[in-house]
């Protein structure tokens, strides 16, 4: 015997593994954070603000009698700094959002559950009979506006559709994104403890080891936007598959309205065609007896009546 469960079913188990996700994620976040943290090694000597650097890079444009090709390589070495400190700013602004998204997951889930359950409704109450008791013109116009409707749920359901591919494909492209910053970080701890040039001066050894040192905090907070990003991804997927879900129960009640539309203007427009060629057959029939010249005119007129009516 085949078991089938009840779309409602589905959905509220769905739910439930959405609203679970988040508790059991949770404790792997922790793990991840502590993970990432206890792998990298800072330098504390070389760590700098970003206040203090733009400091620094004021003091070093405004010194006289410094070499400028020095001063060309440091400025250098705190222009890229500056950078880091950018990405590490937008690592976390990414953090922000993936810890928002898998708090917030399970209420906008409970939410789109409740408006998938109403829309189908709304579908099962759409009646095609209804809309013979609407006139004409307002008919037509109906038909464009939904026409339009159905336009613009089809272009939303193909962008969500790519969107959920793409996040679909997300875990195996962090795994590999993963790998190349950790390597990035032992590239730039590696260059940081090597020896400097000697031919290197101490402010170029200092610019250049509070550059790897910013690079390594960026990569730090790279990764961490990384991995809250893989354990928000199940809950951020299921939401966008429920949302997928509405705008498909969307699209079929547009063209449920659509085809009711198309059918009653049809109907209208063979009834009226039928009234129209009786009314000419009638005509024609009244035509008997009258002059010829009358009749080879109006004869005309009837003709030309129903070209027009079948083009």
């Amino acid at each position: 015997m085949k078991i089938t469960a009840s779309p409602k079913l589905l959905i509220t188990f769905s739910t439930l593994i959405i609203f679970c996700l988040p508790l059991i994620l949770s404790a792997g976040l922790l793990w991840a954070e502590s993970t990432t943290a206890g792998n990298i090694k800072k330098s504390p000597s070389f760590e700098i603000s970003r206040n203090d650097l733009q400091n620094k890079i004021d003091s070093l444009n405004a010194k006289q009698g410094l070499d400028e090709e020095i001063k060309t390589r440091l400025l250098k070495f705190y222009q890229s700094t500056l950078d880091q400190f950018d990405a590490v700013e937008r690592f976390q602004m990414l953090d922000i959002t993936f810890q928002d998204s898998l708090r917030q997951a399970p209420l906008q889930s409970k939410a789109l559950e409740k408006e998938i359950e109403r829309e189908q409704r709304q579908l099962s109450r759409i009646k095609p009979e209804n809309y013979k008791k609407i006139p004409p013109d307002e008919l037509k116009l109906r038909l464009i506006i939904e026409k339009r409707n159905l336009s613009n749920l089809n272009a939303q359901i193909k962008k969500l559709e790519n969107n959920i591919a793409v996040q679909i494909n997300r875990p195996d492209q962090i795994r590999q994104g993963t790998l190349k910053v950790r390597q990035q970080i032992e590239s730039a701890q590696d260059k940081r403890n090597a020896p400097h040039p000697v031919s290197e001066s101490k402010l170029e050894i200092e610019a250049r080891k509070i550059y790897l040192n910013t690079m390594i905090s960026a990569s730090a907070a790279e990764l961490k936007a990384l991995e809250i990003e893989t354990i928000s991804n199940p809950v951020r997927v299921a939401k966008l598959k429920m949302e997928l879900q509405l705008l498909e129960l969307k699209r079929k009640a547009v063209e449920t309205v659509l085809d009711a539309i198309e059918n009653t203007l049809f109907k209208l427009l063979q009834l009226e065609t039928e009234i129209i060629q009786e009314a000419l057959s009638q005509a024609e029939v009244e035509l008997i007896g009258k002059p010829d010249v009358i009749q080879l005119i109006t004869r005309d007129n009837i003709q030309y009546s129903r070209n027009l009516k079948n083009i």
